[in-house]
């Protein structure tokens, strides 16, 4: 018998507003993260980062977030698509069911030899906007089972480790290229290349599994696309 999945969400992010003193109490989590929290000395003077992560948190999460960047890499194992909300964002899928991962073994291993995205990857730290909406305040989840009392210290001293640097520099790459991806989907939904799909597998022992909720790039209508427009976005690198 035919099952309908869930559509194809992506993960969003969500800002804080941060305190006096850096602390945080997030609008609406992002997926993945239980509590997301400015990461600063006064608070987090005596937590560490596990050496020994795994990607379990993960396991329930059957779509992310993937930065045009990535896409080279992404393709080649997951379908990229993109969603049919606003604004539309570039989304891998991982599962084809509401918390499926197809990815994340029991161990919480990734699977061998496959392409893990940048979301997942930067977890348990994120860029989260602050105050003035301007400017993006480091957080930590620490609701993380890799943040405890093992493992590599974030801060000595009052000074950040080279675990905060690696993390800020990481999400400081993923923001900017986020903001990038941002404008080039922008661009392919003002153009009208965006259409809705929906798609049809059918599994081991004959169900056939039904996902919609998303869109594809239409093939005619970009071949279609004017030469100026086609000029500037290759000027763009897009």
């Amino acid at each position: 018998m035919p099952k309908e999945t869930a559509n194809a969400r992506p993960a969003t992010e969500a800002g804080v507003d941060a305190g006096a003193e850096g602390d945080a109490a997030p609008r609406s989590a992002p997926v993945l993260y239980g509590q997301p929290v400015p990461l600063t000395p006064q608070r987090h003077a005596k937590l560490r980062l596990a050496p020994d992560r795994d990607y379990a948190v993960a396991r329930a999460v059957n779509s992310v977030p993937i930065n045009a960047i990535e896409y080279r890499h992404a393709v080649k194992h997951y379908p990229v698509v993109f969603s049919a909300s606003a604004p539309a964002m570039s989304i891998a899928l991982l599962g084809l069911s509401e918390g499926e991962n197809l990815f994340v073994g029991k161990d919480g291993a990734w699977a061998a030899e496959h392409y893990v995205p940048a979301y997942i990857r930067r977890y348990p730290f994120i860029f989260m906007a602050g105050p003035d909406r301007q400017q993006y305040v480091l957080c930590v989840d620490e609701d993380a089972d890799c943040v405890g009392k093992k493992g590599d210290a974030f801060f000595k001293k009052g000074e950040p480790t080279e675990v905060v640097e690696r993390a800020l520099s990481f999400c400081s790459s993923y923001q900017t290229q986020s903001e990038t991806t941002r404008e080039f989907v922008a661009a392919l939904d003002r153009s009208g290349l965006l259409v809705p799909n929906r798609a049809e597998i059918t599994v081991a022992g004959g169900d056939t599994l039904r996902l919609g909720g998303f869109r594809v790039v239409d093939e005619k209508r970009f071949a279609a696309l004017g030469d100026d427009v086609f000029l500037d976005w290759r000027k763009r690198g897009w």
